[in-house]
């Protein structure tokens, strides 16, 4: 990520890997802080780092015979 203040929804998209309107979905559950100015939503780079920092790693299920378990 480069040292810009500010990143458009569609930059942030890229970024996460996800489509626009789950960006939009993030910023509606609070998940996601964002700004306008006018009416260009923005995303602070603190707020886009402080997002991905606050992910938490997904377990590692193995299928195991006929049985998932958690590694």
């Amino acid at each position: 990520m480069e040292d810009r203040l500010l990143y458009r929804v569609p930059e942030v998209a890229v970024i996460l890997n996800i489509g626009r309107s789950k960006v939009y979905e993030l910023f509606s559950s609070g998940d996601l802080e964002s700004v306008k100015i006018d009416r260009i939503r923005l995303v602070r780079s603190s707020d886009l780092r402080a997002y991905v920092d606050g992910l938490h790693p997904v377990d590692k299920v193995c299928l195991i015979g006929d049985h998932l378990t958690v590694a």
